[in-house]
């Protein structure tokens, strides 16, 4: 199951990046709910925000670094703790996700766009995969502290 979860973010991410790339210009954007939510299509040549701008490499070492040290962790954890799993699944989907974009074209595409204009707050712009990495770590983390799998900490 871990690989089906893992394979399926990866599918998902790559496919709605290929749409975005496939059936818009770069910059262009599509409101979906009035000014709040949008599809904008850029390309982020950085980490998160931009950070770090034209580190393609660094960022493809580095990625498949956590990767590697993220499946040797893993071994250590019991298969009876699944949704732990599931969640390392679903970080590892969307981690393998951009670093299928870093190295076919040197950048991530991101489309997903949201500004709270009662704040004049521009979120920056984001994709499937960043939400799953997003979404994973939230849930390892909760998991860790406050559910069953906490008793790894201790271990």
């Amino acid at each position: 199951m871990f690989y089906i979860v893992l394979i399926a973010c990866v599918a998902l991410d790559q496919l709605t990046k290929w749409l975005v790339s496939s059936n818009m210009d770069l910059g262009q954007s599509i409101p979906v709910l009035g000014d709040f939510f949008s599809i904008t299509y850029i390309v982020n040549r950085g980490a998160s925000f931009s950070l770090f701008e034209g580190r393609r490499w660094l960022f493809v070492v580095l990625t498949l670094v956590v990767l590697l040290l993220v499946f040797w962790l893993l071994r250590r954890v019991p298969k009876n703790y699944k949704r732990l799993r599931m969640a390392v699944a679903v970080f590892c989907g969307g981690t393998i996700g951009n670093l299928i974009d870093r190295i076919v074209s040197g950048a991530v595409v991101d489309f997903l766009h949201i500004y709270i204009g009662a704040f004049d707050y521009n979120f920056p712009i984001f994709n499937i995969a960043d939400c799953c990495i997003d979404i994973a770590v939230i849930c390892i983390v909760a998991f860790l502290l406050f559910g069953k799998e906490k008793v790894l900490l201790e271990a």
